[in-house]
């Protein structure tokens, strides 16, 4: 590790508490506010709250439900899961002709709403309003 990598680590790892914090609350709003039309994935226990995840119900096509949210100006991370590993291009070659329909469904209903640190009330507001309005 340089030292400007430690520097930065140093720095972020006094934040930590804080951080978690921030986190919780916006969850906790979320959790709250969000209308029934979502599926919430909430955690047991403790959670770091990297994401938070709601499914779409089962009619809602999530590409169009994204780009709406994106006119409204609500940008949704996590499309990283997209697609379910089965039906990865690199899987072709392996030719497992498979079908695992419970990660099918995950990956084509699921979003992750924004929840980073710096996430103002207005912003987290704004959010809950946008969806709440789409469904």
């Amino acid at each position: 590790m340089s030292n400007l990598t430690a520097a930065l680590g140093d720095a972020h790892i006094s934040e930590f508490n804080n951080f978690l914090e921030k986190r919780k609350s916006i969850s906790n709003y979320y959790t709250e506010n969000l209308n029934g039309n979502y599926e919430k994935i909430l955690p047991e226990g403790e959670s770091g709250w990297y994401k938070y995840i709601v499914y779409l119900p089962k009619d809602i096509n999530k590409k169009k439900f994204k780009e709406k949210c994106k006119e409204k100006g609500l940008g949704l991370p996590g499309g990283v899961y997209d697609q379910p590993i089965h039906l990865q291009p690199v899987m072709n070659k392996k030719n497992m002709n498979s079908s695992f329909p419970v990660a099918e469904d995950v990956c084509s209903r699921h979003i992750c709403l924004p929840i980073y640190p710096n996430l103002t009330q207005n912003e987290t507001s704004e959010t809950i309003k946008i969806l709440n309005e789409l469904l």
